[in-house]
């Protein structure tokens, strides 16, 4: 059969899609069809074990209405009197207004001895054979009476010793059984039948478990499940069937909607098609258009009707907000305890080795440190009784959540929980949220609402592991201060990645008291050149470390580490000393600039160390710079504030690095009187002839001009950057383009001018290195 030929691309396109869709539906309907009886008998099978589920539910709540009954019954005065003196008349007329009351066929009560006393005085000789499954624990199941199954609940009677028990039953037969299936979202047929008398098709088809039979050529929807038994040797089973046919019925309109539906489909299909195909050749037929008149010399734009490019924009953006605010969110942790009564850190390791010592094959033990966050904010606050009532609160509450396990305070705002657990990660974390959750519950605390969160550190032990208590607190330890820097408020469950870089940290900690104390650090200094005066005004002190083993170590690793054991403050006094003695060296007014951290501006002694420093060094206090980046002002701004303002009140200048990379920036120069900012090197990145970003540049240089203030771009890497800038009217600049950092000694190798326009360097270092200089 020759192809179907088309002038036009439009009729081409609609009959193809129109004759694929055709086809579709046609395969969509057959398999539907088929699907649909599939799918029905599926349905139907869910839907059965939902009715037998509510089945259940509703004999669950005809067992729990006698339970509610008989318990009201048990706990009378009067009753239990009854019961306990024999006094039968009474013990009859409260059974016979309690069976009336409690829609309960029969009532009695079972003496310890097997004899009962009835409702209206009848007698009961299957008494003595409920005991049995009473003293088990069986509180409610089928028992039967006067040849009839009934549904009975066993009450204790005590006064206070256990006397006797209270037993109502209600009979379970056709009457009662259809009224239950009748409260069900479906017509059932409900039945209870001797274990034995099940049908045979039944005998293998699991307990609560829908299942399609087929009894004589009709399909039957079956259910069973097994009855509690409250009399010794009864075994019954509940019995819920339902026939398909009619269910399945439901769907045949379905069946023909589908076909109505599909003929329906082709109809719109066809139409959509014919303006799909005229959408898709319209901007053709405008292409084809343009390419015509482009062919005599006219050009013609095609409009674009897409919106990628915004939508490239819009995820740049997004991006970008993303960034900021990740940046901004790491700039933005005797034997009972006298104020908790919660066992102490000492009664606490106690237990924590008896329950490790005693580990059983296959026990794990699980270790869960828990820390409120920020609780200092609540003394502040709330005052001191108040974080006590908040420490109060929150034990008794972990002690309520947690009643089997040992809860202790180890001190302060730490808690801790010991209990058994399962040996897996997904077990442990839920026990973590699970305490997280209880540290985030509402509270009131002198009148004020507090909602609280903890940090939960998580760690385990099993037998087959070292029983290291000390380990495991640790270990535990650990995780809780990996919950702290994920952010607080969470759990984190130990690794052995947390115990090696605890290992590193210790080390590293180690080598760095030892450095100081040996004086391996030294100093190494990066140019800074004027624009204006076109020479070399000044040298920024970078410190760097070798240890003896000659490996360097990063200040990216030892600067925290000294921030965080405490030793920032005796490194810096020596950096600052350090940095005074090497600028006297130089035979130039040069200043030199000296990094100083947030701990050291909070420490009162820094300004002893500056005014020793220069004294000790005789460098003019006008040579010195201290750096400093807007994150001193985060912790204390007040006491940040008043030490600059006394160094600058000796002739110390004060600039701030980093600027424009912080969120407040511009509130920090106005509260106080810099004398320098430092452009981060992120700005002069970017720099080009047209670049948009010699505008933010230019905004800084203008703003700094206001204020009175000079200013440093940092990371000058080529000539174009360095041309930007001194255009833009840039004060002075520091970066790679014009000097790599370098030793003392080979300061006077430096050049003291900047390069003339069109030079590349300032200085060759290498070909000084070559030349042995």
């Amino acid at each position: 059969m020759p192809a179907l030929q088309f002038t036009s691309l439009k009729l081409r396109i609609a009959f193809i899609y129109a004759s694929l869709l055709g086809i579709t539906l046609a395969c969509v309907v057959l398999v539907a069809d088929r699907g649909i009886d599939r799918y029905g008998e599926q349905a139907s099978i869910t839907e059965m074990a939902v009715n037998a589920h509510v089945f259940d539910q509703l004999l669950n709540l005809r067992v729990r209405r006698l339970e509610d009954s008989a318990r009201v019954l048990s706990h009378d005065f009067g009753f239990r009197s009854a019961v306990a003196t024999q006094d039968r008349p009474t013990i009859t007329s409260v059974l016979d207004n309690l069976a009336s009351r409690a829609d309960a066929e029969y009532a009695f009560a079972i003496n310890t001895d097997g004899s009962a006393t009835g409702a209206r005085g009848v007698h009961y000789p299957i008494a003595a054979r409920l005991i049995p499954a009473i003293l088990r624990g069986d509180r409610h199941g089928l028992i039967r009476v006067d040849g009839q199954l009934a549904m009975a609940v066993a009450e204790p009677i005590k006064a206070p010793n256990l006397i006797g028990w209270l037993i109502l039953a209600h009979p379970l037969n056709g009457r009662e059984l259809g009224a239950l299936a009748g409260l069900a979202p479906s017509q059932l047929i409900a039945s209870v039948l001797p274990t034995p008398d099940m049908p045979a098709d039944m005998i293998d088809q699991p307990p609560r478990t829908a299942r399609l039979l087929h009894r004589d050529g009709d399909a039957i929807l079956t259910w069973h499940a097994p009855l509690p038994a409250l009399q010794q040797g009864l075994q019954t089973e509940l019995i819920l069937q339902r026939p398909l046919k009619p269910l399945l019925a439901n769907y045949a309109t379905l069946k023909h909607l589908l076909v109505v539906i599909a003929l329906a489909g082709m109809l719109i299909v066809t139409a959509v098609s014919w303006r799909l195909a005229f959408t898709i050749t319209r901007p053709l037929r405008r292409l084809e258009e343009a390419a015509r008149q482009f062919g005599r010399g006219i050009s013609i734009k095609v409009p674009v009707e897409s919106v990628d490019e915004v939508g490239r924009l819009a995820e740049t953006y997004n991006s970008m907000v993303a960034a900021i605010e990740d940046r901004e969110q790491k700039i933005l942790d005797a034997m009972h305890d006298p104020l908790t009564l919660l066992p102490n850190r000492r009664l606490f390791l106690q237990r924590l080795k008896q329950e490790v010592a005693a580990m059983a094959p296959g026990d794990v033990v699980i270790l869960i440190l828990a820390d409120i966050d920020d609780f200092k904010n609540v003394n502040d606050t709330l005052g001191h009784p108040g974080g006590d009532a908040l420490l109060c609160e929150i034990g008794a509450r972990l002690a309520t959540q947690f009643g089997d396990s040992q809860i202790a305070r180890l001190g302060g705002d730490e808690f801790a929980i010991l209990l058994p657990g399962k040996a897996n990660a997904v077990a442990m974390t839920e026990l973590g949220e699970q305490v997280v959750a209880c540290l985030n519950q509402e509270m009131m605390i002198a009148g004020d609402v507090v909602i609280p969160s903890g940090s939960v550190g998580i760690a385990a032990t099993m037998s087959h592991q070292d029983h290291d208590t000390i380990l495991l607190m640790k270990r535990a330890d650990l995780a809780l201060y990996a919950a702290k820097g994920a952010g607080k408020n969470c759990a984190h469950l130990f690794d052995s990645v947390l115990d090696e870089a605890s290992r590193q940290q210790r080390a590293l900690e180690l080598d760095l008291r030892r450095a100081i104390r040996d004086r391996e650090f030294r100093f190494v200094f990066q140019p800074i050149y004027s624009l204006g005066d076109n020479r070399l005004t000044g040298f920024e002190a970078l410190m760097r470390w070798r240890r003896q083993d000659g490996q360097d170590v990063s200040p990216a690793l030892f600067i925290p580490a000294a921030e965080k054991s405490g030793q920032i403050n005796a490194l810096g006094e020596w950096a600052i000393a350090e940095a005074c003695r090497c600028a006297t060296q130089w035979d130039h007014d040069a200043t030199v600039s000296v990094n100083v951290s947030p701990r050291q501006l909070m420490n009162p002694a820094l300004f002893g160390s500056v005014v020793d420093a220069l004294v000790g060094s005789h460098l003019a206090p006008r040579r010195l710079i201290i750096e400093i980046t807007e994150s001193v002002f985060i912790e204390n701004m007040s006491v940040a504030l008043q030490t600059l303002r006394k160094l600058q009140t000796i002739g110390v200048r004060i600039a701030l690095d980093d600027f424009g990379t912080g969120y407040s920036s511009l509130n920090f120069l106005r509260s106080f009187p810099f004398d320098r900012v430092k452009i981060d090197k992120c700005f002069v990145d970017n720099l080009a002839p047209d670049s948009s970003a010699n505008a933010v540049i230019r905004a800084i240089l203008t703003l700094a001009d206001a204020l009175g203030i000079e200013t440093v771009a940092e990371g000058v890497e080529t000539a174009t950057q360095l041309d930007v800038l001194r255009r833009e009217g840039c004060a002075q600049v520091q970066g790679y383009f014009l000097s790599r950092p370098v030793e003392l000694d080979r300061i006077p190798l430096l050049n003291a001018t900047l390069p003339t326009p069109g030079a590349e360097t300032v200085v060759d270092l290498n070909a000084a290195r070559k030349s042995g200089r």
